[in-house]
Parts: C-alpha cells; structure tokens; sequence
C-alpha cells in the first residue's frame, strides 16, 4: 500500500520537474531529486520491513546500506 503511494507520488514529481514549461532552469540534483527520493524511501521501507520480520538473517542492513549509497549520490550530484 505505501509502496503503492509512493510509486504515484515519484511519477508525479518526475513529470513535474520533466515535463514542466521551466525544466531547464532547474539544476541537475532537482532533475534527480525524484528518481534519489523513490528509491531512498522504497530501500528505507523495505529495510524497516526486513527488520521487523527477520531480524537474524541481517538483511535489511543491505536496505539501508542502498539508502546510504543513495544519499551519497545525490550529495555528489549536487555539488
């Protein structure tokens, strides 16, 4: 369900800063920004998920790890 909502909300953001009359004007990391947004939130999501269900196995560090990589990107993207 929450995937679902922010499935919508990054095609909605990535038409707005794609196909809006000013896209030009927006810099590089703003273009990004809905692509790092998508998949920062679905990586935290699935990790908090993994964590709560499966705890031994240690898989949601990888989840969190993809967020932190994600992060790192658009911090260099910006600069």
């Amino acid at each position: 369900m929450i995937e679902g909502i922010i499935v919508v909300l990054f095609i909605y953001f990535l038409g707005v800063v794609t196909f809006s009359e000013r896209s030009d004007e927006f810099p590089i990391w703003i273009r990004a920004l809905p692509v790092c947004g998508f998949f920062i939130l679905v990586d935290t999501l699935r990790g908090i998920e993994h964590w709560m269900t499966d705890k031994e196995s240690k898989s949601y560090v990888y989840e969190f790890l993809g967020v932190v990589f994600m992060l790192a990107l658009l911090v260099i993207i910006s600069l």
